[in-house]
């Protein structure tokens, strides 16, 4: 079980072994780093704690949050940590303070001080504190004459590549989704609740029930058509989803949807939680002649959907 903690005065476990970043998406390289910390805190007595910010770095660097997607919401990153074994997370609020602490004095008051950590354990490339100056060299030299580990772990790689969030950014939008859940060690996600649309989908044959995600930032895949597995209620389902503005349908749409059709269902599932996972793409969103040439496609995208689900054993 998991214990969210959301100020320093929070946490009184003693003796903490720290991790800490955005973790953004928790993916191999983060999990590595997960389970490091765990093995490592064990091995001296020590409590292993995270520390994760929130909101994002970037909103309060960049003073605009247009622009930012992110794999996981709060909530989803705490249930991956929340899997790997992680007891204690400190979600950190971002703000002007911190933002304006170099590292040396983020470490040596806030982690050595008011926390009374014993370590840190820093990723290969982390940099942290004002301006971001701070890396593991700097850490080691200004933690130098207090009896305070700092460890540096080596980058997690997956062939030629290390592994990092903005690879799998990358990789999501350009659509390709089993590269990206190599990476990420699971397959992507989105997690929302289903609303009521515009029924366009019912008149095809193909009723959809429309996702809306949680949370505006979080990134959707590039658009087109996916073979998806949803879980609604702690039940599994299966479908085919698609990610865009439907051209074809000219209904005046502004912003992209996520629709799945269900396979062999039927029911009101409006205003219900939804987690749908991305399994296999089928093609890019397109535009064509007419309805009927559209409800052909959806048909042969019905029977590959299928098809590959049935190899797999999965439907």
């Amino acid at each position: 079980m998991i214990t969210v903690y959301h100020s320093i005065e929070e946490f009184s476990e003693p003796d903490p072994m720290i991790t800490m970043g955005v973790f953004d998406g928790v993916h191999t390289g983060h999990r590595f780093m997960l389970q490091v910390l765990q093995e490592k805190a064990k091995e001296n007595g020590w409590t292993p704690l995270v520390i994760t910010f929130w909101p994002h770095p970037r909103i309060v660097l960049n003073g605009s949050s247009e622009k930012l997607k992110y794999l996981t919401t709060l909530h989803e990153k705490l249930q991956l940590m929340e899997k790997q074994g992680i007891e204690h997370v400190l979600v950190l609020p971002f703000d002007e303070t911190v933002r304006n602490l170099t590292a040396c004095d983020f470490v040596i008051n806030l982690l050595a001080g008011r926390l009374k950590a014993k370590g840190l354990l820093m990723g290969f490339n982390h940099h942290f504190g004002k301006n971001r100056k701070g890396d593991y060299e700097t850490i080691r030299k200004c933690t130098r004459n207090l009896n305070f580990h700092v460890e540096r772990l080596e980058a997690v790689k997956k062939g030629e590549h290390q592994v990092s969030s903005t690879m799998i950014r990358d990789l999501l939008w350009s659509g390709e989704i089993e590269q990206a859940e190599k990476l990420l060690g699971y397959r992507y996600f989105i997690t929302g609740m289903i609303v009521s649309g515009n029924k366009l989908g019912r008149n095809l044959g193909f009723p959809t029930a429309n996702v809306q995600p949680f949370d505006e930032h979080k990134l959707l895949p590039r658009d087109g058509v996916y073979v998806a597995k949803a879980i609604i209620s702690g039940r599994p389902f299966y479908g085919m989803l698609n990610v865009g503005i439907r051209p074809t349908l000219k209904d005046t749409l502004v912003k992209k949807t996520v629709e799945i059709h269900l396979f062999d269902f039927h029911g009101d599932i409006y205003g219900q939680d939804v987690r749908v996972s991305f399994l296999k793409r089928i093609r890019d969103e397109l535009t064509f002649e007419n309805i009927d040439v559209l409800r052909n496609q959806l048909k042969k995208d019905r029977a590959i959907s299928l098809q590959w689900l049935n190899d797999r054993n999965l439907y």
